[in-house]
């Protein structure tokens, strides 16, 4: 349940207007143990002082989102693991998919707004 709560987090905060973090770039793989900062209103400057959440040291984050801002794909990954986790925008199951350890790439995860074929649905 708090994989499900963390990474429904990261994705709201990701793609929301409230939110900036340039490491959460569509498809592109965020560093390792990143902060996500968050500003006061829609359109304002992230701010240094109010940290909206932050990954665990060795977790990188990568988000595969649309332009129309509708359909969203989400993967977690922790450096010496060996499973990228993810889950998209019109499912309620976490999948993943067994990796060597490493860091997160773009790789196996594909950059459409859905679960690539072959992961295990958990």
């Amino acid at each position: 349940m708090k994989k499900i709560i963390a990474l429904t987090a990261l994705l709201v905060i990701s793609v929301s207007t409230y939110a900036s973090a340039a490491g959460l770039a569509t498809n592109t793989v965020s560093p390792a143990g990143a902060t996500v900062y968050g500003g006061v209103a829609s359109g304002s400057a992230a701010s240094s002082t109010s940290p909206l959440f932050k990954l665990s040291t060795g977790v990188s984050a990568l988000i595969n989102f649309d332009t129309a801002g509708i359909g969203y794909a989400l993967f977690t990954k922790h450096i010496k693991g060996t499973k990228v986790y993810g889950s998209a925008y019109d499912s309620t199951a976490i999948s993943y998919l067994v990796v060597v350890p490493g860091v997160l790439t773009t790789t196996n995860t594909g950059s459409a707004t859905a679960i690539p074929s072959g992961w295990t649905t958990m």
